[in-house]
């Protein structure tokens, strides 16, 4: 799982900056799947199946991305975006702590 949250790190850390990156990531994703899915078929034995809720550890590093993430997303548009160059940084600085405060609540109402 390291590597898929590696490669969901990047593509939700740097969006906003790389928007074509998500494509990439996504290919990458598919190209992985399909060759698992020729090892575990040709090469290896089948797993035995076990229940369990989402991915287990990864789930507190893919929680803690999203909300790095949201915060970084923010301030790339906030502060290097030319749609905000007429708002001074304090108005910025405060629309980055609400958006993400925004966010937190959203979220919480999703999952809860």
């Amino acid at each position: 799982y390291m590597q898929v949250a590696l490669q969901c790190g990047l593509v939700l850390l740097f969006f906003a900056a790389v928007p074509g990156v998500a494509a990439l990531a996504l290919a990458s994703h598919l190209l992985q799947i399909r060759a698992d899915a020729w090892k575990l078929c040709h090469v290896y034995r089948r797993p035995f199946p076990e229940e369990v809720f989402g991915v287990g550890a990864w789930n507190g590093v893919m929680e803690l991305l999203m909300r790095v993430s949201v915060v970084t997303n923010l301030g790339l548009v906030f502060f290097s975006s030319s749609l905000m160059d007429d708002v001074s940084q304090e108005k910025k600085w405060l629309m980055l702590v609400v958006s993400e405060r925004v966010a937190v609540v959203v979220t919480a109402f999703i999952w809860h």
